[in-house]
C-alpha cells in the first residue's frame, strides 16, 4: 500500500467531514453515536467498523486516544486514510489485536452484521475492555414483513445475502448476545421510515453512478476527490428533501425505527443459562403445557 502523505490525508479528512455534513441519514447516526460516547480527553477508545471514514473522524473529535479496527481489507484501508494508521483488522481466528483490558470504551458501528461468529466477537470486545468499560453497539433493526426491507433489496442496499452479512437484529436477539458479559440498561431505536426510505434510494443512485464507496476512501485512488465533488453537489441538492423526511419522522414518532443503539457496561463474564427441568423442558414450557388444576383429586 502506498504511503499517504500528510497533505492528502488532511484533504481526505476535510472531504469526509463535508460528505458527512451533507448526508442527513449518516449525520443522524453520527450524532446518536457521539451522544452515547460523550466527551473525554484522557480515555482509551476503540472503534470497530466497516470503514465509514467520516464517522471515524467524528468519533475522534469527541476526544481521547482512539484506535480503529476494520472488518475486511477495504475497511482497513479506508480507516488508514483518515487516521494515519495503522488500523487493525478483525481476524476470525485470532480475534482483536490488543491486550486484555486495553480500552475504556469500545464502539461497534455497523460491523456486527458482518462478523461470522458474533458470539466470539462479543467475547473479544469483553476481553479488551477494562473492568468498568463500556461497549456501544449500533446495528440495523431487523423487522419481519418489512416493506423497507423489500425496498432495500430492490435498490441493492441490503445486508443478508451479500458477503455473509445479516439483515440486522431484534432487540431481543441483541440482548441475548450481550447478557453473559454486559449489563444492558436499555436499547434505543432511531432513524425513522422516511429518512431510511430516501437513504436507501440515495445509496442505489450512488451505486449506479459508481460512487457507492465514496465514504470508504482508498489511498491508491486519486480520482476519488473528483467524485467527492459530484457526490457533495448531489447531496446538497437533495438535502431539503431529507430534512423534510426527518421532520416527518419526528412528527410521526409512532412509526417504526430502523436502527438499534445499545449502550452497555462490562461486568464479569458469566453464562446465563435458562433453568431446565429433569425432562429437559424449561419452566415456561412446563407452565404452558400443564393444565391448571390437573393435580386436584376431583
Amino acid at each position: 500500500m502506498k504511503e499517504f502523505d500528510d497533505q492528502n490525508r488532511r484533504q481526505m479528512v476535510q472531504w469526509q467531514e463535508k460528505l458527512l455534513r451533507t448526508s442527513v441519514r449518516r449525520r443522524i447516526r453520527a450524532g446518536r453515536l457521539c451522544e452515547a460516547v460523550g466527551t473525554a480527553t484522557n480515555r482509551s477508545a476503540l472503534e470497530i467498523g466497516m470503514g465509514d471514514a467520516g464517522l471515524a473522524v467524528r468519533l475522534r473529535q469527541t476526544g481521547g486516544d482512539w484506535h480503529h479496527v476494520g472488518i475486511g481489507p477495504d475497511a482497513l484501508r479506508s480507516l488508514d486514510c483518515v487516521t494515519g494508521g495503522p488500523a487493525g483488522e478483525w481476524s476470525p481466528g485470532g480475534g482483536l489485536p490488543f491486550d486484555d483490558g486495553s480500552f475504556e470504551l469500545v464502539v461497534v458501528d455497523g460491523a456486527l452484521e458482518w462478523v461470522e461468529d458474533e458470539s466470539a466477537f462479543i467475547r473479544e470486545c469483553h476481553r479488551v475492555l477494562q473492568t468498568d468499560g463500556r461497549l456501544i453497539l449500533d446495528v440495523r433493526h431487523a423487522r419481519r414483513f418489512s416493506l423497507m426491507h423489500c425496498w432495500r433489496v430492490l435498490l441493492g442496499e441490503r445486508r443478508g445475502g451479500e458477503g455473509g452479512g445479516r439483515a440486522g437484529y431484534t432487540a431481543h436477539h441483541l440482548f441475548d448476545l450481550l447478557k453473559d458479559g454486559f449489563d444492558v440498561p436499555g436499547i434505543d431505536r432511531y432513524s425513522g421510515f422516511f429518512v431510511e426510505l430516501l437513504g436507501a434510494l440515495a445509496t442505489g443512485l450512488l451505486r449506479l453512478g459508481g460512487a457507492a464507496d465514496c465514504f470508504r476512501p482508498q489511498e491508491d485512488d486519486q480520482s476519488q476527490f473528483y467524485r467527492y465533488q459530484k457526490v457533495r453537489l448531489v447531496s446538497l441538492l437533495g438535502m431539503p428533501l431529507f430534512m423534510l423526511a426527518d421532520l416527518l419522522d419526528r412528527a410521526l414518532f409512532f412509526l417504526p425505527r430502523y436502527r438499534l443503539l445499545a449502550t452497555t457496561k462490562r461486568r464479569v463474564w458469566r453464562e446465563r443459562r435458562i433453568p431446565k427441568l429433569r425432562d429437559g423442558r424449561s419452566i415456561a414450557e412446563a407452565a404452558i403445557n400443564t393444565r391448571i388444576g390437573s393435580a386436584a383429586p376431583f
